[in-house]
């Protein structure tokens, strides 16, 4: 049983290597070059930016009654708890931007503390300019899922059409 489990191990090895390091090569290179010159390029950055935006979008869709914890942001960064925590303290500078206070209850997970003003102010922000992996409409629906965007489309349009707007 132990051997078999070896062998399929083994054969999971040698299928995803040759993915996993030909295609990712040059990012590999890229970034350990940047990281032994003493800064970071695109490479890295960019790999930091997407971590960020994912968590983030992970935490303002939380709520009081969904928590969200440490542990289970790391299983879906599929980060370490520690590196996990730098995420998280990259997320509450951005969030600090809007005024949204982040903090990790012990034993309770990560909680928001914000007004609705700020909290609407962020997610407008993060949708429109930070979360460039994702298309708007499928980050608004992410944060508010059986939102009808046709008939917000069509309110607009009637409303534009009725004010004589071009």
């Amino acid at each position: 049983h132990v051997q078999a489990m070896f062998a399929a191990n083994l054969l999971l090895l040698a299928l995803t290597a040759p993915v996993q390091f030909g295609c990712g090569a040059r990012f590999y290179k890229g970034a350990w070059g940047s990281l032994k010159g003493g800064s970071a390029n695109m490479d890295v950055l960019q790999n930091d930016q997407i971590r960020t935006a994912t968590a983030l979008k992970l935490i303002l869709k939380s709520t009081k009654n969904n928590t969200l914890t440490t542990k289970q942001l790391a299983s879906q960064l599929y980060l370490s708890v520690p590196t996990t925590l730098k995420v998280i303290n990259d997320c509450r500078s951005w969030l600090k931007l809007f005024n949204i206070e982040l903090n990790v209850v012990r034993n309770k997970g990560l909680e928001l503390a914000y007004n609705e003003v700020s909290y609407r102010l962020a997610l407008k922000h993060f949708i429109l300019k930070f979360d460039t992996e994702t298309n708007v409409e499928e980050s608004i629906l992410f944060f508010m899922p059986g939102l009808d965007l046709d008939a917000i489309r069509r309110g607009i349009m009637e409303t534009e059409k009725e004010w004589s707007f071009e």
